[in-house]
């Protein structure tokens, strides 16, 4: 009778043991695609000084040029008046 009952839950075994196996493999497979599209390298942030930033260069030169317009636009006012 031992024998019957060891014979019966061997194949129960084997196929818990396919179970894990399958879904083991499945996991695999979902690492994989993950590693795939994500291999990409990520770069570390570097630290810049606040005077080497190019968004601030650029709104100082914005605001430079902005302030030269200005001034020329009163020039020519000035220079109208003086005309008539």
């Amino acid at each position: 009778m031992r024998e019957r009952e060891e014979v019966v839950l061997l194949p129960v075994e084997e196929e818990e043991d396919d179970e894990e196996a399958e879904q083991e493999e499945s996991s695999e497979d979902e690492t994989d695609s993950e590693e795939e599209t994500t291999c990409m390298t990520m770069v570390k942030p570097v630290f810049v000084p606040k005077s080497e930033r190019y968004i601030i260069a650029e709104r100082e030169l914005l605001a430079e040029e902005e302030r030269a317009f200005e001034e020329k636009v009163k020039r020519k006012i000035e220079e109208r008046k003086v005309e008539t």
